[in-house]
């Protein structure tokens, strides 16, 4: 069943100045302990949302927290590789310190015993250590990508591992040997839970599902499927009958673990929701969000059984008052006893709380490409680069954990319109989610591929209007779109998705024209060749391939890399390809042949995105060192480093002129740099969330982004005044383009859709 927001609210906790990323509750129930992205650890008293105690000392967000069984000890994991922090529950002073993951940390715990606590990292490792020593005791090794959770079971002899390789993992502790792999996820897997008896095993995944698995034989049991995006958070009750599970799509659910049933589901929180517990008395659920917040709610389950029992016991009291007396006794219930019950909220502020520049929540890497020059445009002059140029300052390597991809499977019902010829005036819709009976009656008759066309609508969702700029809605995508990239001459929309694929689509109708299948994994970028006959992609297989836009064939894999790829640009001659992903480095082919002509190395984290500066002279890279490089393509040189980001570049840009460079950030904001000087001139700061994806029109006069908090912003790049804001995508806006004659924006987003947009000011 959906119930009301806050239905069952006790408490709304403002907890901390940065995203809340994980949440522990002592073994006594009485303590609460919070980490956030703001770099530090809260303890809350449970009863009363009383701030005790601020823990202080971590150089990055917080990523996961746990209890010591005796409840004396706090144990955190950090955004970098030395922050694994054991703390003293009552000075608050960090006592140990273990070092020895070469990246990020992602989960802690501590095993049954309290001498020994085991980690997860980004270094696709476990390892468990010494309590007292700090010393590591065993590595375990199996894993093919990031971990991003681990669990302790109950008896303390194995641990339970989930990962970016969208595996669980079952290991021996005693021996460090993996005793089974469960494979049953499409996406990363970012919880696990051993249940209170230690029989089972429940995974989550941004697939949107949580399996239950036999620890014994690897066995899949249930899955329970119900969230709208990816399952972010999930716990058992103490009895091992109920599960509590959060999301992407901000919502609790309560489900039955016998038969894996949703028994109860509500909105809780603006945000993802990362962290959950269940009091040892079964009788309140505790959730940490993104939206900086902790709420303490009544177990909406053991509320209907309370007023159930009341029920009962009234019924069966009026029996034998009929046999008794001639007037029946009054129903003693009162509304104190009934479910759905909204209670006053209290919103408490934690006391001696760290005020950092808060940190946009953690994200997959999701490279995006932009608009290629085109043989139709007629670029302005530009002004050629100084060779002569030289590299000025190098950022500290300050890279923050990135989060979890999410797949989604859209089920919709479309509204019909219709579009005139491309990049000139076209019809505007608005996007109608309940629309009148009339086109509920039309939505039954949508189902083939020629209907893909149509808008949107979602009878599931509240009403809502979409921008009343855009113009068309592109379905068809089984997983979050990461790419879309106009063709040269505007008439077909290539987008790339998580679900393996590439898809053609016509502007002007709305048609899904091909489907390109031969990626084995989630496709991360595309570009089109300027002449329009040959598309490029790279995806987290580790390829590079080339296709033939008119048959959809692929003609050719270039060299496999050793690392995932997340970003590919096209030469405006059409004769080189740039590709740069997980191995630091950027490489240079050549297109007919696939021959690997030069190698870019210098940035010291993996490279999110590449770019040509118009003239094709030169190539640009943003990396997660937090910085962008300018290089000579011709002898591989690094001319200028471009610092001032905060966290890791997601996408950058050159200006028509090439004499500005365009970039967006994790950090939140987008930077216009001088591109000679290295100077910035300009930082944009409106977006909420992280910036995946920037674009620049064709005049060089406004920029275009697509960012975490949904939305697309359209800027002017000379004032820095954001001019308009584009609502209707439902989760992460990964990818944008503008048209070759600025009159319509594009944009891609983890919710499967891509959508068309007028611009107003054009």
């Amino acid at each position: 069943m959906t119930d009301q927001l806050h239905d069952w609210l006790i408490r709304s906790i403002t907890a901390h100045q940065g995203a809340v990323t994980s949440v522990a509750l002592s073994p006594d129930g009485q303590l609460i302990l919070s980490g956030s992205l703001d770099k530090t650890l809260a303890l809350w008293e449970a009863s009363t949302g009383k701030c005790l105690k601020t823990f202080k000392g971590h150089t990055e967000g917080v990523t996961s927290v746990s209890f010591s069984p005796d409840g004396k000890w706090a144990l955190s994991g950090g955004g970098n590789y030395v922050s694994i922090k054991l703390w003293d529950i009552f000075t608050g002073i960090c006592q140990k310190t273990f070092n020895g993951h070469p990246k990020e940390i992602t989960s802690v715990a501590f095993l049954p015993n309290g001498q020994q606590i085991v980690s997860g990292s980004r270094d696709n490792t476990l390892k468990l250590w010494d309590v007292t020593t700090c010393e590591c005791l065993k590595t375990f090794q199996g894993h093919g990508r990031d971990v991003w959770t681990v669990a302790v079971s109950p008896d303390g002899s194995k641990i339970v591992s989930g990962s970016s390789d969208h595996k669980v993992k079952l290991w021996d502790i005693d021996t460090g040997k993996c005793i089974r792999t469960m494979t049953g996820h499409s996406g990363n897997v970012v919880v696990v839970v051993f249940s209170p008896d230690g029989e089972r095993i429940m995974s989550g995944s941004n697939d949107n599902k949580l399996i239950i698995w036999e620890t014994a034989t690897g066995d899949c049991l249930h899955t329970l499927q119900g969230h709208l995006e990816g399952v972010s958070s999930a716990c058992y009750s103490h009895d091992g009958k109920q599960i509590i599970s959060g999301s992407w799509d901000k919502s609790l659910r309560l489900w039955d673990a016998d038969t894996a049933q949703s028994r109860f589901s509500w909105e809780a929180h603006d945000k993802t929701v990362t962290g959950l517990l269940m009091t040892p008395d079964q009788k309140q659920i505790i959730s940490g969000s993104h939206d900086k917040t902790i709420k303490i709610w009544n177990n909406p389950w053991e509320k209907e059984e309370q007023v159930n029992q009341v029920e009962t016991d009234v019924q069966e009291d009026e029996v034998i008052d009929e046999v008794q007396v001639e007037t029946p006794v009054e129903n003693p219930i009162t509304d104190e006893t009934l479910p759905g019950e909204i209670l006053p909220e209290e919103t408490v502020t934690p006391e001696e709380m760290a005020s950092p520049e808060e940190i946009v929540p953690p994200d997959e890497i999701v490279p995006t490409e932009k608009m290629n020059p085109t043989e139709e445009m007629s670029p302005p002059e530009v002004t050629t680069l100084d060779e002569s140029l030289v590299e000025y300052s190098v950022a500290e390597d300050n890279v923050t954990n990135d989060s979890f991809t999410r797949d989604v499977d859209p089920d919709k019902a479309l509204i019909e319109e219709s579009v005139s010829d491309t990049d000139t005036l076209l019809p505007v819709y608005q996007r109608v989610i309940n629309p009148p009976e009339k086109a509920e009656e039309d939505d039954t008759e949508l189902d083939s591929d020629e209907d893909e066309n149509k808008l949107l609508y979602e009878p599931d969702q509240p009403d809502v209007i979409m921008s009343p700029e855009a113009v068309r809605v592109f379905v068809g995508h089984t997983g979050g779109i990461n790419s879309v990239v106009y063709s040269p001459d505007n008439k077909i929309l290539l987008t790339g998705s998580d679900d393996k694929t590439l898809k053609l689509w016509s502007v002007e109708s709305g048609e899904c024209l091909k489907t390109l299948t031969d990626h084995t994994r989630e496709v991360n970028a595309a570009v089109y060749s300027p002449d329009s006959k040959y598309i490029i992609s790279v995806s987290w297989d580790k390829t590079i391939k080339l296709w033939n836009t008119e048959t959809g064939n692929c003609l050719m894999t270039y060299e496999e890399n050793e690392k995932e790829i997340h970003a590919v640009a096209v030469s405006p001659n059409g004769r080189y390809v740039l590709a740069g992903g997980w191995n630091k480095a950027m490489k240079l082919f050549e297109l007919n042949s696939g021959e690997l002509t030069q190698q870019f190395y210098g940035h010291r984290n993996y490279i999110q995105t590449v770019s040509f500066s118009p003239d094709g002279r030169f190539a640009l890279s943003g990396s997660g060192d937090n910085t962008l490089k300018l290089w000579n393509v011709e002898t591989g040189e690094s001319i200028r480093t471009y610092s001032g980001h905060k966290d890791s570049v997601q996408s950058a840009v050159f200006t028509p002129d090439g004499q500005q460079i365009l970039s967006g950030s994790r950090d939140g904001t987008l930077r216009l740099w001088d591109t000679q000087n290295g100077e910035c001139l300009q930082t944009f700061t409106e977006h909420s969330s992280l910036v995946k994806s920037v674009a620049v029109s064709p005049d060089g006069k406004m920029g275009l982004s697509g960012s975490h908090d949904n939305t697309l912003k359209l800027w002017n790049l000379q004032t820095g005044e954001s001019l308009q804001t584009f609502e209707g995508h439902k989760s992460t806006v990964t990818a944008v383009a503008i048209s070759t004659r600025g009159k319509y924006l594009l944009s891609g987003s983890r919710d499967g859709t891509a959508i068309l947009w007028e611009n107003p000011f054009q």
